[in-house]
């Protein structure tokens, strides 16, 4: 899967490769993902108490992480308790990693950490490299998120080390393009170019179109950041067609927003210095007209598939890129909808956890009846069981008392 990161800084999209159960993290996957969280949940009720049910709810808490992370913590402690009265370490481990990943998702970074720890020393103990693995790569994206570089691409390089031993390419292609966007971050472009160019060539051998597409854009993104435009703008376009190729709506507006930006940043470039030249940069007004024209595009796509947090990005630009070219009024009415579009997500979000609250209590609820009907039925079948015995009780005590009258008037006939 492909997480998605914002470097709203210099408003260009980078896609950051991480393995999660459910999640990339596009508006309609998410949708779809709510969908699989429903379905797993309705599940739960016809599940036994065995290490299925351990799965399913570390299923149900990883589903939940970049959609309702609180309840991701409680269905994943669900899973833990239950992986510890089953003595089971395998699923013990895997709950913890996604107890961790949710605590990540609220930036509770600490927590995560200590469970991502708690995870790796299980998964040492047991050998399990696939588990090894996925606490490595984990701990190194929360160290990053923290932005303790070091640490993280230490963590990186050491679930390098593992997912070569254990032979994956998928898990390598994806490993080495965290290790690129780290990379970027810290803006050693050439390492960067080397550790996605090395991605790159792994998702072509294994004819994966979104992760070669993720790939090109983030070279892009690295040329992009050294302001060689024409190569940004390749790369940018060819991962471009590749996600039309597939229809992916998110990737499409994403690399249309960063194309935009190329020509934004060119034109301002072109302010500040119009002794510049770049073969994109016929001239400062044509620039800006493509810059415009892009963020558009990008705008409305974003729109229709509900991709709030694209939208914003890519209309704080436009609004950015009127100004520079002096239309302050369609620059002013832009960024107001920027900013009415960013309280109406804020205001959404404190919806959501108000929502998560009741959902929350609901689910405990359901819980909580759902013991007391197991009592109540093992009441009545115990309660059953009892008059069967008592029944059972009278009926043989009725026959021994009418075995010793008949034994006793067979004597007395005998007699007389």
């Amino acid at each position: 899967m492909f997480y998605l990161s914002t470097h709203f800084a210099n408003m260009k999209y980078i896609f950051y490769f991480i393995i999660v159960l459910a999640c990339a993290q596009h508006c309609n996957a998410q949708l779809q993902g709510l969908a699989r969280v429903d379905s797993l949940v309705k599940e739960l009720p016809k599940a036994n108490e065995d290490t299925n049910k351990v799965i399913l709810l570390n299923a149900i808490s990883t589903a939940y992480n970049n959609t309702n992370p609180k309840l991701g913590i409680m269905y994943g402690n669900k899973a833990l308790e239950l992986a510890d009265q089953l003595a089971w370490k395998k699923g013990q481990g895997l709950a913890d990693i996604a107890i961790g990943f949710n605590y990540k998702f609220i930036a509770e970074h600490k927590t995560a950490l200590q469970y991502m720890y708690k995870a790796l020393n299980i998964f040492e103990e047991l050998k399990n490299l696939d588990g090894q693995y996925d606490c490595l790569k984990n701990l190194g994206i929360i160290y990053e998120n923290q932005s303790a570089f070091d640490k993280a691409l230490e963590y990186y390089q050491r679930s390098l080390v593992i997912v070569m031993k254990i032979n994956d390419t998928l898990k390598l292609a994806k490993s080495l393009g965290n290790i690129g966007n780290l990379y970027e971050t810290i803006h050693n472009y050439p390492k960067a170019l080397e550790y996605s160019r090395k991605a790159l060539q792994l998702t072509e051998q294994l004819k994966d179109i979104n992760g070669r597409a993720t790939c090109l854009g983030n070279i892009g993104v690295v040329y992009a950041d050294m302001k060689e435009y024409d190569s940004a703008l390749s790369y940018y376009n060819q991962a471009l067609k590749l996600f039309e190729d597939i229809a992916d709506n998110a990737g499409i507006a994403i690399n249309l927003g960063n194309i935009g930006d190329i020509y934004y940043s060119s034109a301002k470039d072109a302010e500040e210095d119009t002794g510049r030249k770049s073969k994109s940069n016929a001239s400062q007004t044509a620039n800006l007209q493509l810059a415009i024209e892009y963020f558009n595009k990008s705008i409305a796509i974003s729109k229709s598939i509900a991709q709030n947090e694209t939208t914003m990005s890519f209309m704080e630009s436009l609004s950015d890129a009127y100004r520079l070219g002096k239309n302050y009024p369609a620059a002013y009415e832009t960024y107001k909808q920027y900013a009415t579009l960013k309280d109406s997500v804020s205001s959404r979000e404190n919806r959501a956890q108000l929502a998560t609250i009741e959902k929350e209590r609901e689910l405990e609820l359901k819980d909580h009846q759902l013991k007391i009907d197991q009592l109540r039925k093992q009441y009545i079948v115990g309660l059953f069981v009892i008059i069967l015995l008592v029944v059972m009780g009278i009926v043989v005590n009725k026959f021994i008392k009418q075995k010793r009258s008949n034994k006793i008037l067979a004597e007395e006939k005998r007699r007389t």
